[in-house]
Order: C-alpha cells, then structure tokens, then sequence
C-alpha cells in the first residue's frame, strides 16, 4: 500500500512539476475537486509518465538503475546550490514561528513521515538482483536511512531560513521558491524544480520496483494471483504485476492535485501498519530463534527492536479519529478501503484458482 501509494502521489507530482514550465498542459476542463480544477491536458501527462516509467522497468533493472543513476544526481546538484544560496542570503529569523498549533501541528506533519522514510525498505525487496553480499545490503540499508535524515532536515533548514511564515503558506512549490528566494533568481528556482522533477522520477522507479517484486512474491506464496508471478520471457521481469501497478497509478492523476496530500497520508498509514508488523516478527524471530543466522546483526536488537515496536503502534494511534492528525474522512479513509477491497478481491481470486488447480 505504502509503495503504490507513493507511485500514484508521483503520477500527479509530475505533472504538476512539469506545469511550472509548460502551463499549457493544464487545459481541457473536466471537473472540480476539493477546489482543484481537474483538467484533460494534466491528466493526460500523469497517464502517459506512468505508462512510461512502467515500460522502463519492464526491460529490466538495469536500465532502470541506469535511470536512477542519471536523475539522482540531478538531486544533489539542485540540492546543493540551493543550500549554497542559503548559506549567502538565509536568516534564521524566517524560522519564527518555531511551532504551529502547537503538539497538534507536530502530529499533523508526523503522520507524514513513515511514507518518506520507506524508500529504504526497496532495498531487501530487490536483493536477488543486487549482485552483493547480505552483510552489504544490511550497511547499505542503514545508511540510506541516515543519508534520507541530513537531507530531509537540510531541505527543512534551507526552507525555513530561506522563506518567513507568509512566504511558506503561500508558495506553490515551497523548497522551489525557497532556492528562488536563497538566490533571489528565477533561475535557482527553475534548477530546484528540475531537481525536484528528478527526485519524482528516483523515488516512482524505486517504489515500482519494490511494489512489482512484492507482489510477484505474494503471488508465489499463493496470496495474490498466480498471472501476477509471470516472468517476462525476455526482460525476465515480473511484467504482469508492473502492468497492475502502472494501471493503478493512472487512475491518480484523474483526482488532480489534492489526491497528494490524500494518497501521503493514506499511505503512512499503510506504511506504520507494515513497521508494527515487521517489528514484531523482528521481536519473535529474536526470542524465538536466537541463533537464526544473520548476515547483518543489529547491536542491542531486541532492545532497539521493542522500543521500535512500542514507537510504531504509538504513531498508529494518530490516525485514527479522536487524535489532531486523524485521516480525513472520506477522502482518506476512501483510499485505505479501496486498498483493502482490491486486495481482498484479489486474495479470493487466487483462493479461488488454487481450489480449481487442486481439484485438477
């Protein structure tokens, strides 16, 4: 759920970004939602991107990766010169006010942040392609989190010293008008949009990966569709699940822009459900199978792992009604039923073929 949540929010970012430099695309009237003009030109774009970036993954992780390499370090470099620009011309009293609606604002951004941090769970899903050892992965996986840390709170830094409170509410695309203003140029504003353009690009081939390999593994466990495990002869990908995946994705741009906020929400949602899961099963396995070999040990695991456990099911509590930054009904709400129905649908489906395979 986390990662087609993340997938679809990308197939109305795109779009979205691509409209600060072609304000053509959004043309062609279809209906309003939640104030949004919903139009025919920006729906078409997000459709045709997700179509695309399915295809690419398609052929392979190669040229998938290849893909990753190129736009990631169109990231860092936009990246880089806007915190270049803040260091000149930032001021630490655009930071007032510290707090916004106090603790309630705090959980109203924290029910945000288990959807940015799931990136690095792509790794593990994709370790039979990753010509590495496991101890490896296990480093790589701890210090993509870290890395996912110092540049989220650098982008956070660089928007509130670069930015005062009005400037911030106001913005179309916050960290892009922050560069703008860090350089007083439109020109650093257009170079943050391409690294944000990027940066959408990173994290849908990423997700879709990881999405397409779960699903292609819940398929071989007999829990979704048995179609869903088919091997493209050729590109020896999981083709059917990503073409699932894709169609999924081109159902968000139709929603307009404010489906982003709905489908970040939603989808921490999923996101926290999973970590209370796995940490768990990571608490049991510990108890359970002590000597279970690990490539990759955690120093005080079960310590680290019951804390975690406790600090997931706390933050599961917020989305619930009744806390400050419970989902919104309906339109929140909305989208965890539909995954549960699709996902229901499916699991009866393939309950249904096994029956039949058996009796044959």
């Amino acid at each position: 759920f986390g990662y087609v949540a993340v997938s679809a929010f990308e197939a109305v970012a795109l779009p979205y970004a691509l409209m600060q430099f072609f304000p053509a695309i959004n043309t062609g009237a279809l209906w309003e939602i939640a104030g949004w003009q919903v139009t025919l030109g920006f729906a078409l774009v997000g459709v045709a991107s997700s179509v695309a970036i399915t295809w690419i993954n398609i052929l392979g992780v190669r040229p998938a990766a290849f893909v990753q390499k190129v736009v990631t370090l169109s990231i860092l470099f936009s990246g880089a010169v806007f915190l270049l620009g803040v260091s000149f011309n930032g001021t630490a009293e655009n930071f007032e006010p510290w707090f916004v609606d106090g603790l309630n604002g705090v959980f109203v951004v924290l029910i945000m942040v288990p959807i940015m941090f799931v990136g690095f769970d792509v790794i593990p899903q994709a370790a039979e392609e990753i010509d590495l050892p496991f101890e490896v992965i296990g480093k790589l996986i701890v210090f993509s989190v870290i890395a996912a840390v110092l540049w989220y709170v650098l982008m956070i830094l660089g928007v509130g010293l670069s930015l005062d409170a009005n400037s911030r509410q106001a913005a179309a695309l916050t960290t892009a008008d922050a560069s703008g203003a860090a350089w007083r140029s439109d020109s650093a504003r257009a170079l943050l949009i391409i690294g944000g353009i990027a940066g959408i690009l990173t994290s849908w081939n990423a997700f879709l990966i990881g999405a397409s390999r779960l699903v292609f593994a819940l398929a071989g466990a007999g829990q979704l569709p048995r179609f869903l495990e088919s091997i493209h002869p050729k590109y020896g990908t999981p083709y059917k699940a990503l073409i699932l995946l894709g169609a999924l994705n081109c159902l968000s741009p139709w929603f307009g822009r404010p489906i982003l906020v709905w489908l970040i929400n939603a989808g921490s949602f999923g996101v926290i459900i999973a970590y209370v899961f796995v940490t768990a099963s990571f608490c049991v396995l510990r108890i359970r199978e002590p000597e279970m070999p690990r490539p990759y040990r955690l120093p005080f695991g079960k310590l680290i792992g019951f804390a975690a456990l406790v600090l997931a099911f706390g933050m599961t509590m917020l989305f619930f009604p009744g806390s400050p930054a419970a989902l919104a009904w309906p339109q929140e709400w909305a989208i965890c039923f539909f995954w549960i129905a699709l996902g229901a649908g499916l699991w009866m489906l393939s309950r249904k073929h096994n029956s039949v395979s058996v009796m044959k």
